[in-house]
């Protein structure tokens, strides 16, 4: 009798099947891989195109002395889930503000309520006041601007009595009470 040869089908299936996994892993990586880059490089476009979640409005600038640097307290707001904060930041005189938190002194509050002074004793030092009834965040006692080292020195003081640095919870207190009423 011929032995009739006949082809291993189940081990040709199985070799298939293997080899079509194989390929459908690698479809899902790279399809995977594509998706977390576009997802990355749409935040990175949106960081670009809008500047972020935050912005910063200019309160106040001082100028050093010698006129090379400035300090300039700012409001930081990062929309309406957050609260007031009263930033600080030391750059040279002719540099815009970037769109960052300050680089010096970050706290809670708002510019009118923090009372937050600023002083040039020297080219090199800062004076820093502000009220001590708002929470400091951040705070740097010096700052290095290319070869430059600027010295911060810290005070706090209470609130000023003016009608200009109202207390958030004054304000709330007036708002309610002149508040129309139905």
């Amino acid at each position: 009798m011929i032995a009739q040869w006949s082809a291993p089908t189940e081990s040709l299936k199985r070799m298939d099947n293997l080899q079509t996994a194989k390929r459908i892993a690698i479809i899902l990586g790279v399809i995977i891989f594509a998706l977390v880059l576009m997802a990355s490089g749409g935040v990175f476009l949106l960081e670009s195109l809008f500047g972020g979640w935050c912005g910063n409005r200019v309160f106040q600038e001082f100028y050093s002395p010698d006129k090379e640097y400035k300090a300039v307290i700012f409001e930081r707001n990062c929309g309406a889930t957050t609260s007031f904060s009263t930033q600080v930041s030391v750059l040279p005189a002719a540099a815009q503000l970037p769109n960052e938190g300050g680089n010096i002194l970050a706290m809670d509050g708002h510019p009118d309520w923090t009372a937050v002074t600023i002083r040039w004793e020297t080219n090199r030092r800062v004076s820093i006041t502000h009220a001590g009834q708002y929470k400091v965040l951040s705070k740097q006692n010096a700052i290095r601007i290319f070869l430059t080292t600027i010295e911060i020195v810290f005070q706090t003081g209470a609130l000023p009595a003016t009608p200009f640095a109202i207390h958030p919870a004054e304000s709330l207190r007036r708002a309610a009470h002149f508040a129309p009423t139905a």
